[in-house]
């Protein structure tokens, strides 16, 4: 995954060198982990909720950042300043939003999810799609391995109420390629359990 070079702190630019050698600086990675988490220093979790929306992905902000400060604090141990720290964090982030998805398609293969599970993991889907719990898991794996403009139409239409002909228009986008992409999640999704067909989000709006 090639890591996002453009991506900034939210200061203006990257985090001075020095700041970033104390706190990416330690013994163990526990050591770099205690100091990377107390006050989220690093911006991690505004990091993960922008990428999370870039990509259209639905996996947990709060697992998501929990993955990528273990990861940060791991590789920190071998981070000599290049690349820059932006584009080293976002690298960290993509990195465990692939290992998340992996783990979710295999636990979907090969064990079914407990209700404790589904609760800790995936109620955030619930409040999003209002998808039921039991299939949530099932719901994460099948949206994240859409194309990547199916899943980005639907996040605009379905998630944040924008009109077809509104993203259309943003994005650049013929409006009944969007129109069909959103049927295209709506459909993937509806195949999970019969509550979850496409009344169930209300449909795509062509109003402007």
């Amino acid at each position: 995954m090639r890591e996002q070079d453009g991506a900034r702190d939210r200061g203006g630019g990257d985090r001075p060198s020095q700041d970033a050698g104390d706190l990416l600086r330690g013994a163990s990675a526990r050591e770099i982990l205690a100091k990377i988490t107390a006050g989220d220093p690093l911006e991690l979790s505004p990091r993960v909720q922008e990428r999370l929306r870039a990509r259209a992905l639905l996996l947990s902000p709060d697992r998501l950042r929990a993955r990528s400060l273990a990861r940060v604090a791991r590789d920190a141990l071998s981070y000599a300043g290049e690349p820059p720290l932006a584009a080293w964090l976002m690298g960290r982030i993509e990195r465990s939003i692939e290992e998340l998805m992996e783990e979710d398609r295999e636990a979907d293969r090969s064990a079914p999810a407990t209700p404790e599970l589904e609760e800790s993991r995936y109620a955030f889907l619930a409040n999003a799609l209002g998808i039921e719990l039991g299939v949530a898991r099932r719901g994460c794996v099948v949206f994240n391995d859409l194309p990547d403009p199916v899943r980005a139409d639907f996040f605009a239409v379905v998630v944040e109420r924008t009109s077809v002909a509104a993203h259309a228009a943003a994005s650049g986008r013929d409006g009944l390629v969007v129109e069909n992409n959103v049927k295209r999640a709506i459909r993937a999704l509806s195949l999970l359990e019969d509550q979850l067909g496409y009344g169930r989000f209300g449909g795509p709006s062509d109003e402007a």
